[in-house]
């Protein structure tokens, strides 16, 4: 696994974050908008390591902070509460959570049995 798809797994937790899938319907403004820094764990199956990445999140939505070679699409609703599905080729991997203030955790997975946590700190 690329460091990157480790990322996206942990971003589905985040992001964190872990950061609903983002719908048609426009998204407000939510006070966990900005720039957010991502740490993702790995804790079971074949994915290893801990790997920290960038995330933006813009009017609710859960955005890649770079141009990596993975897709995110999640979104934090006006509480923190965070659903992300992250991608890369295909592999896939879906993370939830609570983000509160300038922090964050949650836990993700992936349908080929990685899973672990995730914890998010705010940078703007």
């Amino acid at each position: 696994m690329t460091r990157h798809f480790k990322f996206a797994t942990l971003a589905l937790l985040v992001a964190s974050a872990a950061v609903i899938a983002a719908g048609p319907a426009a998204h407000a403004r939510t006070g966990f908008d900005g720039a957010w820094s991502v740490v993702i764990i790995s804790e079971q199956g074949s994915c290893d390591g801990t790997y920290r990445y960038p995330l933006q999140i813009t009017n609710g939505r859960v955005l890649p902070g770079d141009e990596g070679p993975y897709t995110v699409d999640g979104r934090v609703d006006p509480r923190g509460s965070v659903s992300v599905n992250v991608a890369q080729g295909d592999q896939r991997a879906h993370g939830t959570g609570q983000l509160r203030g300038a922090n964050g955790s949650g836990v993700w997975k992936s349908p080929g049995g990685c899973a672990g946590r995730w914890e998010a700190e705010r940078r703007s």
